[in-house]
């Protein structure tokens, strides 16, 4: 076989390259890094297992979504973070999330499971939605 049989067509995908680089981040726990160098200004951000008209079920904006997630790493201890994928699509990736983590302000420790579903342009995340594993012991 040659060795461009060999490659990796996903190498060459600019949406399986910012994945992975994304990923990379998100392993080392490095949430809020993640979301300076990926989330494009206009992010909108989709708590999907939120009652629809709960005011941080969606959420728009760069500077909304990052103050979400820093109170929400603020709020929490996390224990570990498994990622699997991502999963690439043309403009799209997927990644499942397990997340064991202890609630400060209760010291509640349980297991998030989430699939997580982002969308690009101009290689920025400009969608983000969770999606709960109903089997979840969360929140």
């Amino acid at each position: 076989m040659s060795q461009a049989t060999l490659q990796n067509p996903m190498t060459e995908n600019p949406t399986a390259k910012s994945a992975q680089a994304f990923m990379q981040l998100l392993q080392k726990g490095d949430f809020l890094a993640a979301i300076d160098q990926f989330y494009a200004p206009n992010i909108e951000n989709i708590e999907s297992m939120m009652p629809s008209d709960a005011p941080n079920r969606v959420i728009k904006g760069f500077d909304a979504v990052k103050a979400y997630n820093r109170e929400w790493t603020e709020e929490n201890e996390v224990h570990s973070c498994k990622l699997d994928g991502p999963f690439i699509g043309d403009n799209r990736f997927a990644v499942t999330m397990t997340i064991d983590v202890t609630v400060k302000a209760t010291q509640k420790r349980m297991t998030m499971s989430e699939l997580c579903l982002y969308t690009l342009e101009n290689n920025k995340i400009t969608r983000a939605e969770f999606l709960y594993d109903a089997n979840s012991k969360c929140c």
